[in-house]
Parts: structure tokens; sequence; C-alpha cells
């Protein structure tokens, strides 16, 4: 979904928080920003975690976090951009119940304020989740019976991580709102965006 000439470089950690980021991980990231870069940030999933303290931030600590890496990338020229965490896929009655708690607002709180670009995603995704349904949604989600992928004879049921389409669907979310904020946000999208060989049905093979 990005223009040719532009490169894209992802730089998590698995289950990290923004915390981890301040214990090592964010220095790499600060070396390689250079004017003109985005910088997309999109955390939550294990800052909610009040039950594990090595990654656990109270929602007006994470905000915090969040500004101070934006700040640092302001400071090398760079853009960055809040992203609001992807939607866990949790239905009850038919209903997608949300389960982030005080995270995507401390996210929407802190872009106001500070007057920062933001991507909705937590909106944006479940607006797209609770539209497909309890049982479309599942191919997203690493949720799928036994023996329908080698490594997985007995089957998932992650509701967080997500399969190829998913990956392909939300990416596509966050491009619309790159594409939204106009200007150098919208300037990385390719004009015409490539139609994936995946999409569709049929995609597992």
């Amino acid at each position: 979904m990005c223009a040719p000439a532009l490169r894209c470089t992802t730089m998590p950690a698995t289950a990290a928080a923004p915390r981890a980021y301040d214990e090592g991980l964010w220095a790499p990231v600060e070396a390689a920003l250079c004017p003109g870069d985005l910088l997309l940030m999109q955390f939550g999933h294990n800052d909610e975690k009040s039950e594990d303290p090595t990654r656990y931030a109270a929602p007006d600590q994470f905000a915090a976090n969040l500004l101070a890496y934006a700040h640092a990338a302001q400071a090398k020229g760079a853009l960055p951009v809040l992203i609001t965490p992807l939607v866990r896929r949790r239905f009850e009655g038919g209903i997608l119940v949300p389960t982030h708690g005080a995270y995507p607002d401390a996210v929407r709180l802190l872009a106001a304020r500070e007057d920062l670009p933001l991507i909705d995603l937590s909106a944006a995704s479940t607006k797209l989740v609770q539209e497909m349904g309890e049982p479309s949604s599942r191919e997203l989600y690493m949720v799928f019976t036994p023996n329908l992928y080698p490594n997985y004879p007995d089957g998932k049921e992650d509701n967080t991580h997500l399969r190829y389409l998913g990956a392909v669907r939300f990416t596509g979310l966050v491009a619309a709102g790159l594409q939204a904020l106009g200007g150098p946000y919208a300037d990385v999208l390719l004009g015409t965006p490539e139609r994936d060989k995946y999409d569709g049905k049929g995609y597992e093979g």
C-alpha cells in the first residue's frame, strides 16, 4: 500500500509495551529516524495488563510514554502518528465487547491536547469486525479448526493476533487513516492500491 520508492520498516518486539522501549528498544528506532519520516505508533494491548508489572502502565503514564516518543521523533524532523489499539475479537451475544478500557481514549485525548495526528484504529477495526459478525471475523484472527495449517494441528483460538487476511484488512484501515490526514501522510500511499492476490475468499487454498 506504500508508494514504490518508499521503504517501510517495522520495529516491534513481541509482547512489548512503550516502557520496554525505554529499556533499550527505542534507541535503534530513534537512531534510524530521518527528517520527513513517518513514525506510526500503536500500543495498548500489553500496557493494560496490570497483572504484569514489567509491561503495565496506567493510562496517564501510557500517554506520557507516547508523548515522549512523539517529541523525540519531532526533534529529528520526523512526523509521529498516534494509532489507537486494534480491537480484540470478543463477542458476547453477537455484540463485539470492548477490551482495551481507558487506553484508546488516552491516545485520543493525547492527540487532541498535543495536536498530534491520529488514526483511530480502535473505532475503525471495531466497526469492521462488528459488521463482519462473529463467525466471519474469525478469518481475520488466529482462530481456526485443527489441521487447517500444518504448524497448528490442534487449531488455534487467539482473538488478538492476526492471520494474513486480517493483516491486509487492518493495514487497509491504517492506509485509509493516512489518506484522511492528507499532505505528507497521504503521500506515502500508492495512488491506486494494487489488488493483493489473497484478497477475497479462498485465500487459504
